[in-house]
């Protein structure tokens, strides 16, 4: 991580991180996730003469980071048991996937923090886009392979996009009492774009479902169009 600043007012952040995990499978070798932020002191420059705001910062800031497979995901594994004649053998266990990535999320924000009226109200703003590729989902497995049971592969998109937004005051400031009131509101909309065609249940009775198009755990039900009720 560099960072680097100019006349004490605006900052450059660059920096990189490699990842290369044991749980990884055994064809992929590294990720490397890098970043970049950028803050600028707006009411530190020359220019700035605006009485009721004495203090804006604009800052910005766009990065990638990972998520790991769990620790064994990506190793085909056997069981021991016992077998016929009381013998011992091995079973199958984990199926295993030499291709299992990390989960790789890019993210961008953009926003401001300002003071207002002599500090008395403080207000941060944040607008942020992020998208989720290679989720970590498991599938099926055809029996015909030899294993049975799920695997772990790298399939689909998510995309998120939502703001924060904080404000705190202090209504009351004198030197034996001081009043500070704060409140924080936020927003976000989330979209499975991708599953590579696939509909993933949520939960066990398929009441909730991950599908292309919709947001993640949408409900779905069936609707009865008509019905007839027979007293006898």
């Amino acid at each position: 991580q560099q960072p680097f600043g100019w006349q004490n007012q605006a900052f450059l952040t660059a920096a990189i991180r490699a990842d290369a995990n044991s749980a990884f499978g055994e064809s992929f070798d590294a990720a490397y996730y890098p970043k970049f932020g950028a803050t600028w002191v707006v009411s530190d420059s020359d220019f700035w003469n605006v009485g009721f705001l004495p203090s804006l910062k604009l800052r910005t800031a766009w990065g990638r980071s990972g998520l790991q497979p769990a620790t064994f995901a990506a190793i085909q594994t056997y069981s021991p048991t016992t077998g016929p004649g009381d013998q011992p053998t091995v079973t199958t266990g984990n199926v295993g996937n030499p291709d299992l990535r990390p989960e790789v999320g890019s993210e961008l924000e953009i926003g401001f923090d300002a003071a207002l009226w002599d500090s008395r109200f403080n207000l941060e703003f944040t607008h942020y886009r992020q998208r989720t590729k290679d989720l970590i989902v498991q599938e099926l497995v055809a029996p015909s392979s030899g294993f049975a049971g799920n695997r772990y592969v790298n399939i689909g998109e998510v995309a998120n996009t939502g703001y924060e937004l904080r404000l705190d005051t202090r209504p009351i400031s004198t030197e034996t009492l001081q009043l500070t009131l704060g409140g924080t509101v936020s927003h976000n909309r989330n979209e499975l774009i991708s599953l590579g065609g696939r509909q993933v249940q949520a939960d066990t009775r398929s009441r909730w479902r991950h599908v292309e198009g919709y947001e993640l755990g949408s409900m779905w039900s069936k609707k009865i169009a008509g019905a007839e009720y027979d007293a006898d």
